[in-house]
């Protein structure tokens, strides 16, 4: 599949875009091995900062959420 690549033609007069993808997931130590228990999800009642600067200028992410996210409703509203 990723063998056939092509590069994309875009005319000189095409803006640039920018893409912005927020990984959104549980919290867990990166320097250990990953366990199942590590469920935390603190950090997420301070995305609206984030947000804001994204509404200020004009910018709408990709959220990219896991089930730990999803699974609870106090986490899913900030990111509707």
């Amino acid at each position: 599949m990723l063998n056939s690549t092509k590069p994309i033609r875009l005319s000189s007069d095409t803006k640039p875009k920018l893409i912005v993808v927020m990984d959104t997931e549980e919290e867990f130590d990166w320097s250990k091995k990953p366990q199942g228990s590590s469920t935390a999800l603190k950090k997420m009642s301070e995305i609206y900062r984030v947000q804001e600067i994204f509404k200020e200028y004009g910018i709408v992410p990709c959220y990219v959420v896991d089930h730990p996210i999803v699974r609870n409703q106090s986490n899913v509203e900030p990111l509707k």
